[in-house]
């Protein structure tokens, strides 16, 4: 937990907007079971993440780059390796004491090392750290553009056309897999943060949604126009990000975001809590995710004991951290939670 002095200085909206966020990320992951409708309706779970970043940095201004880079970075990184190591020895010991097939090999724990999938579950945090290196940059194009909505369409647009004709689903050379595994989650999800960056000013969050529910409502109608199925297919254009994924996503940040005022009234201890310690929460709920997909209980039940099994987990070890850390000063303490 952290001090007063600390939790007054946190807006509590933002918490409860990084809770939502952090609790249809694990929703998702539950999906023996989940109906497809709802499946489709909470895929703005990791745009709203991004978003949320985005507004935060609305309004700052980053004077050294280099320092800022090397204080976020560890942020990121060294609690997924932290927990990484943890979670392969946990699977080796498993292999060797009983016999179990994790179906664990070199190149999966090298590949969750390096984000490149692995353990299927480390692609989030690509996500945020290639946000988080180009957060200078973007605080920077978004000062010096005068109309950022518009440049975040044309970079929708040109991302979308770009993986519709270009990129394809299949990256055949080292390059195209550059592109496709970095380059475009990179740009798609920088449009997502900017939005945020322009939702965090008060003058212009309902003018600036505007535009992105406009383009939701135009897929919308050009779907039932010609497809046959009754759910717009919004997954299908996430890996990378692009088209009505990145739409619905930032559509559906801004209109949480004008919520806010709401959300301060509806927080509480336990989303103040998940809101601070998402990474940790997201970390602890990897390992649930196969054996707890094969419990033949209902997807909702299954997903709640998860939820708050690693939100316990967490709980216990951000408590420790902070009284080891009033014992034993030391700034490691603080890998152990956020």
């Amino acid at each position: 937990m952290q001090n007063s002095a600390i939790k007054s200085q946190r807006d509590r909206s933002i918490d409860f907007m990084r809770f939502i966020g952090i609790f249809l990320i694990v929703m998702a992951h539950n999906r023996e079971g989940l109906p497809n409708t709802l499946f489709e309706f909470r895929s703005f779970d990791v745009p709203l993440m991004v978003f949320v970043s985005g507004l935060c940095f609305s309004g700052k201004y980053i004077s050294n780059t280099k320092q800022f880079l090397l204080r976020r970075t560890p942020r990121l990184i060294i609690p997924l390796y932290v927990f990484l190591t943890a979670y392969f020895l946990l699977c080796f010991f498993i292999i060797y004491m009983f016999g179990v097939n994790t179906n664990l090999n070199f190149r999966m724990v090298a590949e969750s090392y390096l984000l490149l999938g692995g353990i299927g579950f480390v692609w989030i945090i690509k996500v945020f750290l290639l946000i988080m290196l180009l957060t200078p940059a973007l605080l920077y194009v978004y000062r010096k553009l005068p109309n950022i909505t518009l440049f975040c369409i044309i970079a929708l647009v040109t991302q979308t056309l770009y993986i519709k004709y270009v990129g394809g689903v299949e990256s055949s050379t080292p390059f195209q897999f550059f592109i496709r595994e970095f380059v475009l989650y990179a740009t798609g999800y920088s449009i997502v943060f900017l939005c945020g960056l322009q939702a965090g000013n008060p003058n212009s969050r309902l003018k600036s949604a505007i535009p992105w529910f406009l383009l939701l409502l135009i897929y919308f109608v050009y779907h039932i126009a010609t497809e046959n199925n009754a759910i717009l297919p919004i997954n299908k254009h996430k890996y990378p990000p692009a088209d009505i994924f990145l739409v619905y996503g930032c559509a559906i940040s801004f209109l949480l975001n004008l919520l806010r005022p709401i959300f301060s009234k509806l927080a509480n201890r336990i989303t103040d809590f998940v809101g601070s310690n998402t990474m940790w929460i997201y970390l602890y709920h990897i390992p649930l995710v196969s054996p707890f997909s094969r419990i033949e209980v209902h997807w909702s039940l299954r997903f709640l004991t998860m939820f708050c099994i690693a939100m316990t987990i967490t709980y216990l070890q951000v408590t420790f951290s902070h009284r080891a850390e009033n014992k034993w000063p030391w700034s490691g303490w603080k890998y152990l939670r956020g």
